[in-house]
């Protein structure tokens, strides 16, 4: 099912945001929205579809944006929780690895 969203109006050079207190367009109204930021890093700063950001500040402001788009569709009323975990131990990174190459494809 295609989710609905708003889009901020520009009216000259002023942009408009969404005004995300009224009901949320998709007809259905969420208490929590609970994000895992992994998957919106990861996207950021590795795009399929455009170049990688030349700098780290253009990758953050990608991960804002992102974010913002996501919270803005389910528009969580009581709370949005943002799970952030820290890079992975080197041993698990190499044994993430060797499960990769030794797998059936």
């Amino acid at each position: 099912m295609p989710v609905a969203e708003e889009k901020p109006r520009k009216i000259g050079d002023e942009t408009i945001p969404v005004d995300r207190t009224k009901p949320n367009p998709n007809g259905e109204e969420f208490d929590n929205l609970y994000l895992d930021m992994n998957g919106i890093v990861h996207p950021c700063s590795h795009p399929e579809d455009k170049p990688a950001p030349k700098t780290e500040a253009d990758m953050m402001i990608a991960i804002f944006e992102l974010t913002d788009r996501v919270v803005g569709m389910v528009r969580p009323r009581k709370l949005l929780y943002l799970a952030v975990d820290g890079t992975s131990s080197r041993c698990s990174t190499h044994s993430e690895r060797a499960a990769v190459t030794t797998s059936p494809t």
